[in-house]
């Protein structure tokens, strides 16, 4: 038999809960919008501390915005199951 004529697992076999606590997606997200804006900033010579508010407003909304996606996949996922 091929693998074109196997049949695939059931998507509630097939899906796992996300992994990891919302505080870690969090801290990914923070992490990485910092590195990205760290990079932008070297490139365009831009001194960060002048743009303090701007630096935290931006890597405070990447924080946010991991803990949004990891609350999406985990109700994605229970809707999965029942």
């Amino acid at each position: 038999m091929s693998q074109r004529e196997q049949q695939a697992p059931s998507t509630r076999q097939a899906s796992r809960p996300p992994n990891g606590s919302a505080l870690t997606y969090g801290f990914v997200g923070f992490s990485l919008a910092a590195a990205i804006l760290l990079a932008v900033a070297r490139f365009y010579d831009i001194s960060l501390p002048r743009h303090g508010l701007a630096f935290a407003g931006v890597t405070g909304l990447a924080f946010v915005g991991g803990i949004a996606a990891h609350a999406i996949r985990t109700v994605r996922h229970r809707a999965l199951l029942s």
